[in-house]
């Protein structure tokens, strides 16, 4: 990634202004509330979260795998890990 890009991007109030448009368009027609949200072309969407970031090769095949779990069955609303206690 470019640090500098971003933060020029991050600067940029058109740039700014179309992440909100898209932001707000999302919110109101998906009930979208965080990031990454796969929005599927039926209107079903799916709010993921990693414990940690998934690097190579390796994160196509989990994005796939997370793709093809949440488009397949709409019935899950939530699987989540609970944490033990340290």
């Amino acid at each position: 990634m470019d640090l500098e890009q971003l933060r020029r991007d991050m600067a940029d109030p058109a740039i700014l202004g179309a992440l909100a448009s898209d932001h707000t368009q999302a919110v109101a027609e998906h009930g979208i509330f965080g990031t990454p949200t796969l929005v599927f072309a039926d209107g079903a969407s799916a709010y993921v979260r990693l414990a940690e970031e998934v690097a190579g090769d390796e994160s196509l095949e989990v994005f796939e795998r997370l793709v093809a779990v949440a488009a397949s069955e709409p019935r899950i609303l939530e699987i989540k890990r609970p944490r033990k206690p340290n």
